[in-house]
């Protein structure tokens, strides 16, 4: 999701339990996409391997350099204030965490229970460029429930549609941009 890294980071600077240069080290190590239980392991297991053996000097200097570089550009957003080691959000970065964790609590899954069917399902959308973010969400929706991609906006499979997607659909106001159909005979398309 957009704003992961900012909405994680933020977060972490409201929550002073873990030390900021840490947390920073290890979030901007995970890479892109890092789930909070992942972000939690690594600093558990950096903290264990900071016991065990100094980290070299070199590898200090680039994660300063990655820290100070990331903590100036929050500051340069005005999402943050003060210092490295005692950041405080700014009226614009409480917002912006606000947003933020909005828009995670938004994001829908796109795993769903996955029921095999004895008929071929064609879903076919055409939803408009200002919901690109929602037209990608069905795209891995459609994937991961076993569809088979016939064109970018039509997708085919045996595959039974779960009730809690159309609920989705509904809720997002994608229905009228959505066609699904059913069909018992098979004429020139096959499912795979």
């Amino acid at each position: 999701m957009k704003g992961d890294l900012t909405l994680k980071v933020l977060e972490g600077v409201r929550e002073t339990t873990t030390a900021a240069g840490d947390f920073l080290a290890v979030f901007l190590t995970a890479g892109y996409g890092a789930s909070s239980g992942k972000i939690d392991y690594l600093v558990r297991q950096r903290g264990r391997r900071r016991e065990r053996e100094a980290a070299s000097a070199a590898e200090i200097r680039r994660i300063k350099r990655r820290c100070y570089s990331f903590f100036q550009s929050l500051k340069r957003d005005e999402l943050i204030t003060g210092t490295a080691a005692a950041p405080t959000l700014t009226l614009k970065g409480r917002f912006k965490l606000k947003e933020l964790a909005k828009r995670k609590e938004e994001y829908v899954s796109t795993s769903y229970r996955r029921e095999a069917s004895d008929r071929v399902t064609i879903v076919m959308f055409d939803i408009p460029e200002e919901r690109r973010r929602k037209r990608s969400w069905l795209r891995s929706v459609l994937k991961n429930l076993g569809f088979e991609k016939v064109q970018q906006s039509v997708w085919i499979g045996k595959v039974k549609i779960p009730r809690e997607l159309l609920g989705d659909l509904e809720r997002f106001s994608l229905m009228d941009f959505v066609e699904i159909f059913e069909a018992t005979k098979v004429g020139t398309l096959s499912s795979r």
